[in-house]
C-alpha cells in the first residue's frame, strides 16, 4: 500500500486502548488475541486517528509539538502508519 501525506487514515475502532502513566498506549486486538504498545508518539498519532485524518495533518501536528524537522517527520509517520496498517491497528478510508 503506498501511503501519501494526503491519504485519509483512522484507527480501527474493534481495538480497546487505555493510557499508561508513561504517556503510552495499550492497544489490545481483542479479534487476533494480540496486544501491541505504543510508544508516546505512536500515541499521538493514535489520538489523533481517532476520527478520519489525513498523514499530512498528523505531521503538522507531530511538528507542533515535537522538535522535528518536515521531511524526518513524514518519513517516520508514514513508516509508522505503514507498521500500524499491516498490524490492523489503523486502516485507509477509500474516498
Amino acid at each position: 500500500m503506498n501511503i501519501t501525506l494526503h491519504s485519509l487514515i483512522e484507527r480501527d475502532p474493534s481495538h480497546v486502548s487505555a493510557m499508561t502513566a508513561e504517556r503510552e498506549t495499550a492497544v489490545m486486538s481483542v479479534a487476533q488475541g494480540a496486544y501491541y504498545g505504543l510508544n508516546e508518539v505512536a500515541t499521538r498519532m493514535w489520538q489523533l486517528a481517532e476520527c478520519a485524518i489525513t498523514v499530512g495533518s498528523i505531521c503538522a501536528a507531530l511538528q507542533m509539538e515535537y522538535d522535528i524537522d518536515q521531511a524526518s517527520c513524514e518519513r517516520e509517520v508514514i513508516a509508522c502508519l505503514e507498521q500500524m496498517i499491516s498490524e490492523g491497528l489503523m486502516r485507509v478510508i477509500d474516498v
